[in-house]
């Protein structure tokens, strides 16, 4: 199923959000996930590594503002028209994205130019507490753990997406996301 979505985990450091993208990567075959920076969505090559996969991933968004070109790219690749990207050494490909784009930030999500089209694609969760370091299992341990309990994650999961969906990806409860965009003169606003 696709959506005109992305979603960035979005908190404190330690939250849990690497384990999310952990879980949700060891519940496909490899072969329909990659990592793929935001800058890299830019580059000639970018986009192809997107075609076949269902899952995308960058654990580490960085600290910076997205630039215009990377805001183009993600918007190309969110918004579910015909791709079509140079790969190396062969013929380009042409393809429509299906794959789910998920970034995990410890930092605010902040754009060069306030583009309402991205931000209504953006769907933030927020991580706003730390584990305890005394909390926090070993990454191996807990997957290992987590193995016998895949089917229930899924559903209740695929539960969760849909009362999300019902909601138009808003959260209930009042929290207050991170977005940081400047406006014709410069100034920062969230």
């Amino acid at each position: 199923v696709y959506y005109k979505k992305f979603f960035v985990l979005q908190g404190v450091s330690g939250s849990g959000k690497s384990t999310i993208i952990d879980i949700l990567t060891d519940l496909m075959p490899r072969r329909y996930v990659t990592s793929l920076s935001l800058d890299k969505f830019n580059g000639e090559f970018g986009m192809a590594t997107l075609c076949g996969k269902a899952l995308v991933v960058n654990t580490e968004l960085a600290n910076k503002e997205i630039s215009e070109n990377n805001i183009a790219k993600l918007k190309e690749a969110t918004g579910g028209d015909t791709l079509t990207s140079n790969v190396k050494y062969k013929e380009p490909v042409t393809f429509q994205n299906r794959s789910s784009i998920i970034f995990a930030t410890n930092h605010t999500f902040r754009m060069e130019t306030t583009d309402q089209g991205l931000l209504n694609r953006a769907c933030v969760i927020p991580f706003t507490s730390s584990i305890p370091q005394h909390m926090q299992r070993d990454r191996m341990e807990l997957m290992r753990m987590l193995q016998g309990e895949r089917l229930a994650i899924v559903f209740k999961a695929l539960h969760a997406f849909v009362l999300l969906k019902n909601r138009q990806y808003q959260f209930a409860g009042n929290l207050q996301l991170m977005f940081t965009v400047r406006d014709a003169e410069g100034d920062a606003s969230v």
